[in-house]
């Protein structure tokens, strides 16, 4: 390779790791945000069980919404123009939630932040694709999907810690006009318009993917939205299981996918759906930190396989051409679960107990269980 070659190479790469740590600083502010709402509608605005289920389901479905925005837009605009927008967007609702609020204004604040991080996502992932090596297009997803949650992580750690609606919301317009700059320094290199072929929205090879996907996402929702009140209510220090869960899904994506991958995709699913499940049932049991943590620690081996397993299985299946529409409809069956499942837990934890909710978490995640064996079992067959 020429000099001028090397140089090219890793200009590309400074590029790239510099969209890399913009991501994971706007998806800081998400993280901040997660384990203070639920906190602060209850405590601070006593709202009802349908109140915060509603709220909570905004986030999901402002992110569905986003997911299209980001694609289409990304294609006519260039990814640097969305993540940027994004960014912004993120900024913006960090700073509406300093503001005294009502249920209804976190709801549309959230709505903003939902969009806002979808824009970073979609266009940040399009964005690694075009800057980075092509030979390493599955390293460089995983980069993305680990400085997103990266920064989930250790947005959940300064939400835990802050614990205040106010100042969550603070930090989070902080990190993200921290990542402004280092998306604006990028240049966008010339780009080459998107032809996709597909016919459709949905890409059928995502169908039984995105419901297996779905259906076990639900651990995620569960998790997020509810494991700090369940676990207060018994006296364990549910913010700190919920960092814990976060942390453990991070390491888990550098530890414990690759283990998957040698296992089997197919196998590793069914390992995953009963980890979850049986993850679920012991948080739902907890009476001490002790056995929320075995409980957290099961749901975060199992959680951490299942986008790589579900989204490798689904994108074997597919064409080149019609790839982006695979990945958005598996998105698209993430989010719905997360808006429909927030929606019936909130409505669930205060007129049927909190533990309801991990119960019927679990149920839901041994229904994708069954799915799963069953179209394997006919597989066998032919």
């Amino acid at each position: 390779m020429s000099n001028g070659g090397i140089k090219k190479s890793s200009l590309s790469l400074n590029r790239a790791n510099r969209v890399i740590v913009a991501i994971f600083a706007a998806h800081i502010g998400v993280g901040t945000i997660l384990p203070v709402v639920p906190l602060h509608l209850v405590n601070e605005l006593h709202a009802s069980g349908t109140e915060l289920g509603l709220v909570l389901a905004t986030f999901p479905i402002a992110a569905l919404l986003g997911r299209f925005i980001g694609g289409h837009g990304t294609d006519k605009f260039g990814a640097r123009r969305i993540i940027i927008a994004g960014i912004l967007g993120c900024a913006l609702a960090g700073a509406l939630f300093m503001l005294p609020l009502s249920a209804l204004g976190i709801a549309g604040v959230r709505t903003i932040q939902g969009v806002a991080q979808s824009l970073v996502w979609v266009a940040g992932v399009a964005w690694i694709l075009e800057l980075g090596n092509p030979d390493r297009q599955t390293h460089n997803l995983n980069l993305v999907g680990a400085s997103s949650w990266g920064g989930v992580t250790f947005g959940t750690l300064l939400g835990s810690v802050l614990q205040y609606l106010n100042a969550s919301g603070a930090v989070a317009a902080i990190f993200a006009l921290c990542a402004f700059p280092l998306a604006t320094s990028v240049r966008e290199a010339t780009r080459t318009k998107v032809i996709n072929k597909s016919k459709s929205l949905i890409s059928r090879a995502a169908i039984l993917p995105g419901v297996l996907f779905g259906l076990g996402a639900v651990s995620f929702s569960a998790m997020g939205g509810f494991v700090v009140l369940h676990l207060n209510a018994r006296s364990v220090n549910g913010a700190l299981i919920l960092s814990l869960f976060t942390l453990l899904v991070l390491l888990g994506r550098f530890f414990v996918v690759p283990l998957a991958v040698k296992v089997g995709l197919e196998k590793a699913l069914t390992l995953s759906f009963i980890s979850i499940s049986l993850g679920l049932l012991l948080v739902a049991l907890a009476q001490n930190i002790y056995i929320a943590s075995l409980g957290t620690i099961l749901i975060s081996l199992g959680h951490c396989v299942l986008w790589p397993a579900a989204g490798t299985l689904a994108l074997s299946k597919t064409d080149l051409a019609d790839r982006g529409s695979t990945v958005g409809t598996m998105g698209a069956f993430f989010d719905i679960s997360m808006g429909g499942s927030a929606a019936i837990f909130g409505f669930m934890i205060f007129s049927l107990g909190s533990q309801t909710v991990f119960i019927a978490a679990a149920a839901i995640v041994l229904c994708a269980l069954t799915i799963h064996l069953v179209h394997e079992g006919r597989k066998s067959e032919i």
